[in-house]
C-alpha cells in the first residue's frame, strides 16, 4: 500500500484547503486497497463522500474501525477552542492592518439593487474578517457597466477588501471594493467613461462618477433611473 505523510500535530485552523487535499488522497490510497472499484462507483454517483464510502466498505469486510476515547475527545475539542481563539485574533489583527495600510486607496461602489458581483479569486488567498473578506492576493470584479481586477505578486502589500451585500460572504454580491497600498494609480476620466491603472490594478467603467481626495479615488455606480 502506498504511503500518505499526514502531519502529525495536525493542521493549523485555516488550512482548510490543505487539509481536504492531503485526506482526501489519504482516503483515496486506503479506497484503492480496500474497494479498487471505488472510482466507478463514484463515477456512478459523485454525490457520495470519501470517508462514508470507505467506512461502508470496512463494516461489510467485518473490519473493525478505532474509535477516539472520551479523553482523546476531549482533547480535541480544547484544541479547536484554543485554534478558534487564536485564528480570531489573526483575523482581527489582518483586518486592522488592512484599515491602516498606507498609500493610496481605491474604492468602487455600487447601489445594493445593481451589486458588484466576485467573478475570480484566489481560494487559498483570501481571509473572511469583520465586516468583509480580504483577497491578499487576486480579485476579479464585474458589473454591468464594468469591471476591475487586482493581481499582485505576494510581495506588495496592495490588499483587497469586498463588502458583501447579503448574508454570503461573496455569492451574495458585492456592495463596495476597496483596494488598499497602492503605490499610484492613474485615472482618466471622460463624460462617465472611467478608466484607472496601476500597482497591478486595471479597471473600466462607463456611467460612473469619480470622487478623488487626498490618495483616495472612489467610483460611485450610480444607479440609473
Amino acid at each position: 500500500m502506498r504511503v500518505v505523510d499526514l502531519p502529525r500535530e495536525g493542521y493549523a485552523a485555516n488550512e482548510v484547503r490543505g487539509r481536504c487535499y492531503e485526506i482526501g488522497h489519504a482516503l483515496a490510497v486506503l479506497l484503492d486497497a480496500f474497494a479498487p472499484i471505488w472510482k466507478t462507483a463514484f463515477e456512478a454517483d459523485d454525490a457520495q463522500a470519501l470517508d462514508l464510502y470507505l467506512a461502508g466498505v470496512l463494516e461489510k469486510s467485518g473490519r473493525q474501525c478505532g474509535e477516539f476515547t472520551e479523553s482523546e475527545i476531549a482533547h480535541f475539542e480544547a484544541v479547536a477552542r484554543v485554534d478558534v481563539q487564536d485564528l480570531l485574533a489573526q483575523r482581527s489583527e489582518q483586518r486592522r492592518a488592512f484599515d491602516s495600510q498606507v498609500g493610496m486607496r481605491l474604492s468602487v461602489i455600487a447601489p445594493d439593487t445593481e451589486p458588484l458581483w466576485v467573478s475570480g479569486t484566489d481560494p487559498s488567498n483570501l481571509v473572511i474578517v469583520e465586516g468583509g473578506v480580504l483577497h491578499t492576493r487576486f480579485v476579479h470584479i464585474h458589473h454591468e457597466r464594468g469591471q476591475v481586477e487586482m493581481l499582485t505578486d505576494r510581495m506588495d502589500d496592495v490588499v483587497a477588501l469586498t463588502v458583501a451585500v447579503g448574508p454570503h460572504p461573496l455569492m451574495d454580491g458585492v456592495l463596495w471594493l476597496t483596494i488598499a497600498g497602492l503605490d499610484t494609480l492613474d485615472v482618466v476620466s471622460d463624460d462617465g467613461a472611467v478608466n484607472i491603472s496601476g500597482s497591478g490594478l486595471t479597471a473600466q467603467f462607463t456611467n460612473a462618477t469619480v470622487d478623488e481626495n487626498d490618495g483616495q479615488i472612489t467610483v460611485y455606480l450610480d444607479k440609473q433611473n
